[in-house]
């Protein structure tokens, strides 16, 4: 354990909360293979192989400038292409991950690292050079991992469809019940004291004096989670399964009918506090 890396302590941390305790291997020797992907999970009678992949940090700089989002994820794929070579039979997919903020890892940019830049397109009325209101989907320009773009023709050929998802691990900060229903007392509290409902500068204000008060173990909760991005161009035996990761925090994502779409949440997924009346934002009402 004291070799491993940030990211895989972290994964080794998500499978154990989320049922694969047991149940996975790290380096495992295969007969008459020369890799080793980072980890082997069981899954039914089959295994899935994984390819846990960490995004360097980069100096940030001061001042306005350009952002490749795409690059660090295309590197990190291309990194665990060599691991999958032999494992043509088997579900392969790379884990991502970023401690250092280096890229937007989010599933639009996983998707637009894997399938090419990501762009829209609409309607445009040459005469009156207008836009139409309605989009049309997706489009990817280019440059994707998965999908290539031919130099004749400009079609789309699928590629390294081994990989079947690009999987982004992250720590996910929570307030826990405890803090909400802490801060709903202390709002009820303060509408009593002033004789009036609170504004949203006064709920934000409240909120910050029971953050300052509250032991940090008893409002805070921080815990791993996956968001599953599937390469659509995957063979259906080699699909990345629909069964596994769907822990309470986990999302799964894929590319359908020209829409990127959310396909699975889990019960905890989205934050708490759109559900909560007692929101940390200043509004636009008069203060």
């Amino acid at each position: 354990m004291s070799n491993r890396k940030a990211s895989e302590v972290l994964f080794e941390a998500y499978l154990d909360a989320n049922g694969f305790g047991g149940l996975w291997q790290y380096e495992k020797e295969h007969v008459g293979k020369s890799k080793k992907p980072d980890y082997v999970i069981l899954w039914e009678s089959d295994e899935i192989m994984l390819e846990v992949k960490e995004i360097e940090p980069v100096e940030r700089q001061e001042g306005a400038r350009k952002v490749d989002v795409y690059g660090p994820i295309r590197q990190q794929i291309k990194k665990a292409q060599n691991k999958f070579k032999e494992f043509k039979d088997r579900r392969c997919a790379v884990v991502v991950t970023d401690f250092g903020d280096t890229t937007m890892l989010e599933p639009y940019e996983v998707f637009g690292a894997m399938l090419g830049d990501l762009g829209i397109s609409c309607e445009f009325d040459a005469v009156t050079k207008t836009a139409g209101k309605e989009l049309s989907g997706c489009l990817f320009l280019g440059r994707g991992k998965m999908l290539k773009v031919m130099k004749h023709d400009q079609s789309l050929k699928p590629e390294n469809t081994r990989i079947s998802a690009v999987i982004i691990l992250e720590r996910l900060d929570r307030f826990t019940p405890e803090f909400y229903s802490a801060v709903k007392h202390a709002c009820t509290c303060e509408e009593q004291k002033l004789g009036r409902p609170l504004k949203n500068v006064d709920r934000c204000r409240v909120g910050f004096a029971v953050i300052g008060a509250m032991p940090v173990e008893l409002r805070k909760v921080t815990c791993p989670r996956v968001r599953v991005c599937r390469n659509p161009f995957t063979p259906r035996q080699q699909r990345f399964p629909d069964e596994v990761f769907r822990g309470q925090f986990d999302e799964h994502w894929e590319w359908q009918n020209g829409y990127i779409n959310r396909t699975f949440a889990g019960p905890q997924a989205d934050d708490p506090e759109d559900e909560h009346e007692t929101r940390f934002d200043s509004g636009n009402e008069d203060l």
